[in-house]
């Protein structure tokens, strides 16, 4: 399981504009970065996996807006492949 270039790129817009500038940690802030390039890259750990799962888990909402319906269901996607990568690594 992998992400799609477009869920890459909604992940990435998310962690450089709502995610790790409203993180006041700089570690946490850094490792989001970093995460953020090795997804680029096809090179994630199960760490990065579940910061990236903590972080979109944060940005969705109990419900969806009516305006924002596509976005929350392309943001749920995301976040179960993210899920689906973790349980993989799980296994092996």
């Amino acid at each position: 399981m992998t992400y799609t270039p477009a869920q890459k790129d909604l992940i990435s817009a998310l962690i450089g504009t709502k995610i790790a500038p409203r993180t006041k940690s700089p570690s946490l802030r850094q490792s989001l970065v970093e995460a953020n390039e090795k997804m680029y890259k096809d090179a994630l750990t199960a760490s990065d996996l579940i910061l990236i799962n903590s972080a979109l888990e944060l940005l969705v909402a109990p419900t969806p807006v009516d305006s924002n319906k596509e976005e929350y269901r392309d943001l749920i996607e995301a976040l179960m492949v993210t899920r689906g990568m973790l349980a993989e690594r799980e296994t092996a």
